[in-house]
């Protein structure tokens, strides 16, 4: 039930426009400030994940990595889609061959993805809160 409730809820902001994005270390938190276009005009929505231990952020397929946005031409961001994945997925793994001991302890069981435009940012978090509802993860 909480697996359907949680992805219902990211599932409306799928396609929604992102004007902010902040990682903050210190709190553990990554916020994004999303618009919502609509019939009605413009909602604006605020989408906290709290207590974020690991997120991963790859800008789009290899082929194009280092294509960047003009940022002044485009001024957006576009979420394309948010998943859940109530139990995780597979692990993400670092591999450093020269640092095989010491990075093996880094390993991340990722439970949200963000697809924005075609990048994606995998993320371990222990609860989100949309607007003013906090929903657990973990």
């Amino acid at each position: 039930m909480k697996e359907t409730h949680v992805q219902k809820l990211l599932n409306a902001l799928w396609g929604t426009v992102i004007s902010n994005l902040e990682m903050n270390l210190l709190t553990n938190t990554l916020s994004l400030e999303i618009e919502q276009h609509n019939k009605k005009g413009i909602e604006h929505h605020k989408l906290i994940f709290i207590d974020v231990s690991a997120y991963y952020y790859v800008k789009d397929e290899i082929n194009r990595r280092f294509n960047f946005y003009d940022q002044e031409e485009t001024g957006y961001l576009q979420l394309s889609t948010v998943t859940y994945y109530g139990k995780g997925l597979n692990e993400i793994c670092v591999t450093l061959p020269q640092e095989e001991e010491w990075v093996k302890q880094y390993p991340t069981k990722f439970n949200i993805v963000l697809e924005i435009w075609e990048s994606v940012v995998f993320i371990e978090a222990r609860k989100v809160q949309f607007n003013s509802q906090i929903l657990d993860l973990k």
